[in-house]
């Protein structure tokens, strides 16, 4: 029985290293060295992928966030709005949705609780700043009076409301 010549030993696609397989039949299918080079390999041909296909990958998650989120009425708010902040005017995009720069907001401020309201008259859109100004207005006792405070008075210049 004739012996067949030995094989070549091959380079490791990871690490440049050369390397014989372990069994004969495996020679044209081995890349690698070892199993910790084949993992390596793998997360970063994943990494590449992700990022060649960010763009794709974000287009899927803002339309199935369109459909899903709040039973779809958070896209619907927002397009019944034009992407425009209801309180200042700010007019956003779908860039802007990315940089949460356009927010849509509760009106019950109840938010993202598991009983919340989602309907459409519950919502509107408003932009960050708007925002972040709606959830700082407190009550204050202030000289044997209640106040109302916060930054969203000041932004819309109204006068603050002594109760």
């Amino acid at each position: 029985m004739p012996h067949s010549a030995p094989l070549p030993s091959k380079v490791c696609a990871e690490c440049s290293i050369a390397f014989l397989p372990r069994r004969r039949s495996l020679y044209y299918k081995v890349k690698y060295c070892s199993k910790r080079c084949c993992q390596i390999g793998y997360r970063r041909r994943k990494r590449e992928h992700w990022a060649n296909n960010r763009d794709v990958y974000r287009a899927a998650q803002i339309r199935t966030r369109k459909r899903h989120k709040w039973r779809g009425n958070w896209w619907k708010a927002l397009t019944r709005d034009n992407f425009t902040c209801r309180i200042c005017g700010h007019v956003g995009g779908e860039k802007d949705i990315r940089k949460k720069r356009i927010l849509v907001h509760h009106l019950d401020n109840e938010g993202e609780n598991y009983n919340c309201n989602h309907d459409m008259e519950n919502l509107m859109t408003v932009c960050y700043d708007c925002h972040k100004g709606l959830h700082g207005i407190s009550l204050l006792f202030i000289d044997g009076r209640w106040q109302l405070s916060g930054k969203i008075f000041e932004r819309l210049k109204l006068n603050i409301p002594t109760l």
